[in-house]
């Protein structure tokens, strides 16, 4: 039988330190699950699907039809082993959607241990932008992880332990994502004064995620989706 790990103090400090190590976000889940899932009666249920991760790698296309319509999406990985796979490939790309992690502001890379998770994908963020044919692309800006993040600062885990900017509250949650929404705006509006334009003119979304809440993500695909057909139709003058 396997042992639950509420009843192993190991496992548990493990768990409490997992910033300092690469756990995947899903591992309590699992965890908290794991005599249900050891039951030979078990089935796997559409949330257990949603919490498992398959990392990208390399190059992803898949083509979707939307009200007579071809929407291409071509997924990416965001490690820097991966970027060189993909950074000089894409033309005519109507809109990029960039998805960065709210809840790993506490973290660091798996390639450099000392390099925070957030200013690494800030980093990436502005290197995006500034690639030229990325310049006249909307972009739209997942903060996800909603749920983790909120639960890691009501935790007592302060954003400005680890983000020396941040001089907010040590327990308020709004304020928390506010400030991180504005670094991805700062970051956006630096892009452009480092690539000699002047403020950006293309749209660009911010949307707060939480990729386990199947119905808050459809609705936010579905205004997606209606903003880059409209953004299409403009393009072809219809």
């Amino acid at each position: 039988a396997v042992v639950s790990p509420q009843s192993t103090g190991g496992v548990i400090d493990c768990y409490d330190r997992r910033r300092e190590y690469q756990l995947l976000d899903s591992a309590k889940y699992f965890l908290d699950k794991i005599s249900e899932i050891e039951n030979p009666s078990f089935r796997v249920e559409l949330q257990d699907i949603l919490r498992t991760r398959v990392r990208t790698t390399g190059i992803i296309e898949e083509v979707f039809n939307v009200d007579k319509i071809n929407l291409r999406i071509i997924d990416v990985g965001g490690q820097r082993r991966e970027r060189r796979k993909w950074i000089h490939s894409f033309e005519g790309v109507t809109s990029v959607i960039f998805l960065a992690s709210l809840s790993e502001y506490d973290m660091y890379l798996q390639e450099c241990r000392t390099k925070n998770r957030t200013e690494e994908s800030l980093q990436l963020f502005k290197e995006i932008i500034k690639y030229p044919h990325f310049r006249q692309t909307s972009f739209i800006l997942f903060l996800n992880k909603t749920d983790l993040f909120d639960a890691k600062v009501m935790g007592g885990t302060h954003i400005g332990n680890f983000i020396v900017a941040y001089q907010g509250p040590k327990f308020d949650i709004a304020k928390g994502r506010d400030f991180f929404r504005s670094l991805y705006i700062d970051a956006r509006e630096e892009a452009y004064i480092e690539a000699g334009d002047a403020s950006p003119t293309t749209p660009f979304f911010v949307h707060f995620t939480c990729a386990t809440d199947t119905k808050s993500v459809r609705n936010i695909f579905d205004s997606i989706r209606a903003t880059i057909l409209c953004s299409n139709l403009e393009e072809m003058a219809l």
